[in-house]
């Protein structure tokens, strides 16, 4: 019996490390910030209703927004926007936040592209929240803006969606 116990736990651990070098793993990108200090916020608020057009085109969400950084080590920013939802078609279409620093999408992260789950039916509200983060930034000024729109994801050619109240928050760190 103690023989057999052993050889099953023996074929047991083979065939383990047999599956381990036949799987491939996948690791997620995660983004580290570095310990920061807070040194610059913005908040806006709005509340015009915006009906979004098909995407890639989207809607400005906010006027633009100027963010200062201060001198003496790199900044970096995480911004925040808050939407009311309504009138997506669920199950078809899906709403997309964008977001750019000084024009530029490039290492805006996670992505500038935010796909916001949205079950809003004709007459509904949901809200949707999407966050962003872009690291070693020069000291000076710098132009954020996030906008929306609704991805035509069943390709029907035909899209809609609004956003209503919505907030945007822009923290300004350094690096400590």
């Amino acid at each position: 019996m103690k023989n057999l116990a052993m050889k099953v736990a023996r074929s047991t651990v083979f065939a383990i490390a047999a599956l381990a070098l036949m799987t491939t793993f996948v690791i997620a990108q995660e983004n580290f910030s570095g310990n920061l200090s807070l040194r610059n916020t913005v908040i806006k608020t709005n509340s015009e209703i915006l009906a979004l057009p098909k995407a890639p085109n989207s809607v400005d969400a906010f006027s633009p927004t100027f963010v200062f950084c201060f001198p003496g080590t790199p900044c970096t920013l995480e911004f925040t926007m808050t939407s009311e939802l309504s009138d997506v078609s669920p199950g078809v279409d899906s709403l997309r936040y964008y977001a750019s620093v000084d024009g530029a999408i490039v290492d805006v992260l996670p992505t500038s592209n935010l796909g916001i789950n949205s079950t809003a039916k004709a007459g509904q509200m949901e809200s949707g929240t999407g966050t962003w983060m872009r690291r070693n930034l020069a000291p000076g000024w710098h132009l954020v803006r996030v906008g929306a729109a609704v991805n035509d994801t069943n390709g029907d050619g035909w899209v809609s969606g609004f956003i209503g109240d919505r907030s945007l928050v822009i923290r300004a760190y350094s690096s400590q």
